[in-house]
């Protein structure tokens, strides 16, 4: 996806020669797996229950369930996606936060704990105890691989990316194919005492296609800068094309340039266009030099439902950060269009007016409050569906909203007695 607004990028004198993998591969859409596989799976995980067919991407988004789906025991959803996306949870149900107690009084510099601010309401949380038997890094990555094998899935195809503190732990794993580092992962969480608290996965296995034409240094290097300019735009999609080696279509969407806004307004047609003022906010550009190129597969998902992964570049800079650009040629790829909604069409046929009520439009007689205190001037306007306010106090206008209000009535008062009916509104 596209990265952050602030880059231009460089090629450094080492940089290696660009990867020449023009392998992609296809998940096509509507892919299916059988119950006995699903059964298979959710017993390797110690999910209770037969599986139980889901409504399809148009109802609920799944092809099966184990499990209940209240939280109240494990579960294992598996969706009608291209990639029969995989998602188990155990037991959620129940599960509490940590409760805090709000004292009724400040607390002094001297005596006030870590978690509170001196000469504020003193918020205290109970110290919380880390969970038993999280498991280390190595330990959490060893559990991901067995489960992995459990599945079905050989362990040695993945590599694995791992974090793990006194409170949990967590492991992805990214598939490999030909050796490439894929963006298709599945991911796990562990808990007190090794438990897998959750998992999600793919179970789709992809078709090759290609081999795909490359783009050079020159035309990657272009494409990073693009990528900055489509801050906040849609997402690439294959072109039909994608599976043969052959040219598809010349027509390639050009990305969205964002054009500033006029710092003041101007009739329209008063001026010339290029003659309005506009405002130019300077950015801050950091030359990113690049040192190092991997190749990599860019994640892509067509309007047909089809996921791709296509061959990509990645690069390294100097500060060890990562970018990442699809390496096919431009004919394979289109950006999508956002989708327009046609505003609702107005109806021609003429429109009857409302009829009046003569007695909500006659003259608002007053005049019997001039003289009152502002209490019994009140009480008489309430009897009438009417509100009393006081606009102008000894001879001072006071401040009012500007709304208008057919049974609302501004007044002068001196002394707290009405003197002057000032407005109806």
């Amino acid at each position: 996806m596209p990265a952050f607004m602030g880059f231009t990028y460089e090629a450094g004198p080492d940089l290696p020669a660009l990867p020449t993998n023009s392998t992609g591969y296809q998940y096509p859409p509507g892919a299916t797996v059988d119950a006995a596989t699903v059964a298979g799976l959710a017993s390797a995980l110690d999910v209770e229950g037969e599986p139980v067919a889901g409504g399809g991407a148009d109802v609920d988004g799944l092809s099966w369930r184990v499990g209940p789906d209240d939280g109240s025991a494990p579960s294992l959803t598996v969706g009608a996606d291209a990639q029969l996306s995989v998602n188990y949870s155990t037991t959620w149900a129940g599960a509490t936060g940590v409760g805090c107690a709000v004292a009724e009084t400040p607390v002094p510099v001297s005596k006030a704990p870590a978690t509170t601010v001196a000469g504020t309401t003193d918020t205290t949380c109970p110290e919380v105890e880390a969970p038993v038997g999280v498991p280390t890094a190595d330990e959490a990555e060893a559990l991901a691989a067995d489960v992995l094998e459990e599945v079905g899935l050989d362990s040695a195809s993945f590599s694995f990316d791992t974090y793990a503190d006194d409170w949990a732990a967590s492991v992805t794993a990214y598939g490999q194919f030909d050796g490439v580092r894929s963006p298709v992962a599945w991911g796990f969480g562990f808990g007190e005492n090794s438990e897998l608290q959750w998992m999600n996965g793919t179970l789709a296995t992809p078709i090759a296609t290609g081999p795909y034409p490359l783009i050079g240094l020159d035309e990657a290097l272009q494409r990073l800068d693009e990528q900055n300019m489509w801050f906040g735009g849609g997402p690439a999609v294959m072109n039909d094309m994608a599976v043969t080696s052959e040219a598809a279509t010349d027509v390639v969407a050009e990305p969205p340039v964002s054009t500033p806004m006029p710092t003041e307004t101007i009739p329209v047609g008063s001026v010339p266009v290029e003659s309005i003022p506009v405002e130019t906010i300077p950015v801050e550009v950091t030359v990113s030099t690049l040192v190092d190129v991997r190749a990599d597969l860019w994640w892509a998902w067509d309007d047909d439902g089809s996921v791709w992964l296509l061959p990509a570049y990645t690069f390294t800079d100097t500060e060890d950060r990562t970018f990442t650009v699809a390496a096919v040629t431009d004919e394979f790829l289109v950006i999508a269009d956002p989708v327009l909604v046609d505003p609702m069409p107005l109806d021609p046929s003429p429109v009857e007016p409302a009829p009046v009520d003569p007695a909500t439009t006659a003259p608002v007689d007053t005049s019997d409050i001039i003289g009152l205190g502002v209490d019994d001037a009140t009480k008489v306007l309430d009897g009438r569906g009417l509100t009393l306010r006081v606009v102008v106090d000894d001879g001072v206008a006071l401040a009012v909203t500007e709304d208008y209000s057919s049974s609302r009535v501004n007044v002068e008062v001196v002394d707290g007695v009405v003197t002057a009916v000032v407005s109806i509104g």
